[in-house]
């Protein structure tokens, strides 16, 4: 009775829901039908009334509206006599806005040299084209007007539209599409910036195809938007068959081309424009985009050395010759002739007004190119004066003792190839065989004598990026950018001086790895000297002599060795050849030559003495490379090659072969000696050890002091009998135990094994074997 009652409860409720939604929907249907459903047909039958009603105006007004079309049709006549460039009531707002521009690229497009544009020099031709213009925009709207109408009647569909309910406005009469993207590319042999990149339309009339636009119908181009000015690289044909102007107005049998002209200056991206139709009646249609697409992937592809930095010394006689050596002279005033700065630290008796300068202009010029890859080119200076240290002016930017540093970029003339006459001016024209160029040079007048290294640095203006993985705040920034900033402190300066292929980009930027040099930056070095350069000052530690025990095939090398570690450890019949390298600091006017004395040792004592001295000892094979076979260099010249290390006035290195023939110890001396230390060597005669040659090189009237007209350095060899391997018997016992080794573990290995079953532990506890099989 209890569940009865709950039941028939349930389904009262269930009523009462179902009646409830039921008078939920009759209300939502009143209101529709209150206020959408009724207003809406109110306002159609107005509409419909209005239209009834314009229709009979349109009829009995038809003499007043035929005159009006009449006056229109005029003014088009009048307007269409008219150049697009020139402002008229037809066109749309962006014709207006390229007029300019439009007569710029009509300049340039026909100086292009792509066999489409054709120069206009004369101006009696452009007079008849204007002439001609005018005849046939005449004749063209004498066409408009249609053979079935009179000269006031408003313009009509063709036959072929107006008796067709399926073209029966203008916009599905007249039919004129483009494809809605091109792939901007290059053929094999031409880049994509010489290849015409034309887009032409599909013209239909009433569904049939037409070559040429239909009478009256005329495109115009526009921006997509405000932000996007790709529409200055678009054109339609003009009279003359050139791509220069921005609609087809007054263009007679025009097939509605467009040519994107594609600067080799463009940015990877897509390029959008967009173009209307206009009919006869003077409605248009609505705009309709057009996209010209250029990958990454077609871009021409930057090699290392595509940036190259030249330096060029204009203050010689032959101007655009690239500077010898990477030095320049500017030498000081004189009341008779200028005094010689040479090379090689020599002076003149002329010393009057030595410090007095004229005044420089292009006496360094530095002139950078880039072949394949976009971007400014920006150039900036570090110039560091010898012998300043690192102090806190020791390093300037953009300036050297008084001199100014100036920079010129090449402007980019788009679309147009460099003419045969009158080009202008640092301008990087369309057929040139390089991209961006830049030119920088020095002037102004020196304050003082001295001698100056710079670094002339070309930086692209390309991009730093920080990553979102790595910062919670990426930023971004460009090169050319950062080094402006950075040179403006005397540590970054030195950073950058010192070494610039580690220093040119800060490690916080991401894309680090991927700045090139020789592609987005590079550098030169040149030295600057003013005046005469003074005779270098000698010091008493002016000769430095190391040995190192070997020299890698790479050319690197160990650390060398030292007096406290001075011992070279051999075997008998190993040939091994020490590395010596003797160096002058400022003494660029000596060379530098080698000599080795080696001596064998005899125990005395438990000691070991050397007493015989030889250049050539034959126990020891020692083979010390002649003279004119070792490596020697100086500033100087002098017969031998120019010093290139840095900090290094003259320089003497050889490889010194030792082969042993014999165990035991040696000890062998290396002596460097300059050209009067030499003489006084090769003199010695009797029985020489390094003690008697040290003494007598020091010794008056000669006086030679040691580390600055020589240097000695001695180190030793201990050589060792050949290496053999222990004698294991003819039992060969290690063979027997190793064998008798495995077998345990084998047999451990089992027993493990064996014990882990249930029948193994009841075998060995004494139980009976049936009990194995029992389960």
């Amino acid at each position: 009775m209890f569940n009865s009652h709950i039941f028939s409860r349930f389904l009262r409720l269930v009523r009462s829901i179902r009646r409830s939604l039921f008078a939920f929907f009759v209300a939502i249907t009143m209101l529709l039908a209150t206020f959408v459903i009724a207003p809406t047909y109110a306002l159609s039958a107005g509409e419909s009334a209005t239209s009834t009603e314009k229709a009979e105006g349109a009829k009995a007004g038809s003499t007043k509206n035929d005159g009006e079309s009449n006056k229109q049709t005029k003014q088009s006549e009048s307007n269409n006599t008219t150049e697009p460039n020139k402002k008229n009531t037809d066109t749309s707002s962006t014709l207006n806005k390229d007029n300019k521009e439009s007569k710029l690229f009509e300049k340039q497009h026909n100086a292009n040299n792509n066999g489409v544009d054709k120069p206009k020099l004369a101006e009696t031709a452009v007079k008849k084209n204007v002439k001609d213009a005018k005849n046939k925009a005449a004749d063209s709207a004498e066409a408009v007007k249609g053979t079935d109408r009179s000269v006031n009647e408003k313009p009509e569909l063709p036959e072929a539209c107006k008796n067709n309910k399926r073209y029966k406005t203008p916009e599905k009469c007249y039919s004129i599409t483009y494809n809605s993207e091109l792939i901007i590319k290059g053929t094999d042999s031409e880049p994509y910036n010489r290849v015409p990149q034309i887009l032409t339309p599909k013209i239909k009339v009433a569904g049939k195809v037409q070559q040429t636009l239909p009478d009256g119908v005329w495109l115009g181009l526009e921006e997509y938007v405000k932000s996007d000015d790709s529409v200055k690289y678009a054109f339609f044909k003009d009279n003359s068959g050139s791509y220069t102007v921005k609609s087809t107005y007054g263009v007679s049998n025009s097939d509605g081309s467009i040519r994107f002209f594609v600067s080799k200056w463009m940015a990877a991206k897509t390029y959008k424009f967009k173009f209307v139709i206009h009919y006869p009646d003077g409605s248009k249609s609505r705009s309709k985009s057009i996209r010209e697409k250029l990958d990454e992937k077609d871009l021409p592809k930057a090699h290392p050395g595509d940036l190259s930095p030249s330096l060029y010394d204009f203050g010689n006689a032959q101007d655009g010759v690239a500077v010898s050596g990477n030095k320049i002279i500017i030498k000081p005033k004189s009341k008779g002739s200028a005094p010689s700065g040479g090379t090689d630290g020599s002076t003149t008796d002329s010393t009057d007004k030595k410090d007095t300068y004229d005044s420089i202009n292009n006496k360094l010029f530095i002139d950078s190119q880039s072949e394949a890859k976009p971007g400014s080119i920006y150039h900036h200076m570090i110039c560091h004066k010898e012998g300043s240290g690192d102090n806190a002016d020791s390093y300037t930017s953009d300036s050297v003792n008084g001199l100014s540093f100036s920079t010129q970029q090449f402007k980019h003339m788009e679309n147009q190839n460099r003419p045969d006459e009158n080009a202008e001016n640092s301008a990087v024209y369309e057929n040139d065989d390089y991209t961006e160029r830049s030119q920088s040079w020095i002037s102004g007048t020196p304050t003082k004598a001295g001698t100056f290294e710079c670094k002339v640095f070309a930086i692209k203006d390309v991009d730093l990026k920080q990553d979102l993985s790595t910062h919670k705040e990426p930023q971004s920034s460009k090169l050319a950018k950062e080094f402006g900033k950075r040179v403006k402190t005397n540590k970054d300066m030195k950073l950058l001086f010192d070494n610039p292929e580690r220093n040119i980009v800060e490690d916080k930027w991401d894309n680090k790895t991927s700045i090139a040099k020789g592609v987005d930056w590079d550098y030169k070095t040149v030295i600057i000297q003013f005046g005469d350069k003074p005779k270098p000052k000698i010091s008493d530690n002016d000769l430095t002599l190391k040995v190192y025990p070997f020299k890698t095939s790479d050319g690197s090398l160990p650390a060398a060795l030292s007096s406290s570690n001075n011992n070279i450890s051999a075997i008998l019949g190993m040939s091994f050849k020490p590395f010596v390298d003797a160096t002058s600091a400022a003494d660029s006017t000596n060379k530098i030559t080698l000599r080795v004395l080696c001596s064998k040792g005899e125990k005395k004592n438990k000691s070991l003495e050397y007493n015989t001295w030889s250049r050539n000892l034959d126990e020891l094979g020692l083979s010390v490379p002649g003279d004119k076979d070792q490596t020697r260099c100086n500033k100087a010249g002098k017969g031998d090659n120019e010093c290139t290390a840095d900090k290094i006035a003259s320089q003497a290195s050889m490889e010194v072969s030792i082969k042993p023939t014999k165990v035991g110890d040696y000890q062998c001396v290396v002596f460097a000696l300059k050209p009067d230390a030499l003489t006084k060597f090769d003199g010695l005669k009797g029985s020489l050890t390094p003690d008697s040659i040290s003494s007598a090189l020091t010794a008056t009237p000669a006086s030679f002091k040691e580390k600055k007209d020589f240097a000695a350095f001695t180190f030793n060899i201990h050589l060792a009998s050949n290496f053999t391997l222990p004698n294991t018997g003819g039992q060969s016992w290690n063979l027997q135990f190793g064998i008798l080794a495995a077998l345990l573990v084998n047999l451990l290995a089992a027993g493990f094994v064996v014990s882990q079953s249930e029948c193994a532990r009841k075998l060995i506890f004494g139980r009976r074997r049936g009990l194995c099989n029992h389960v």
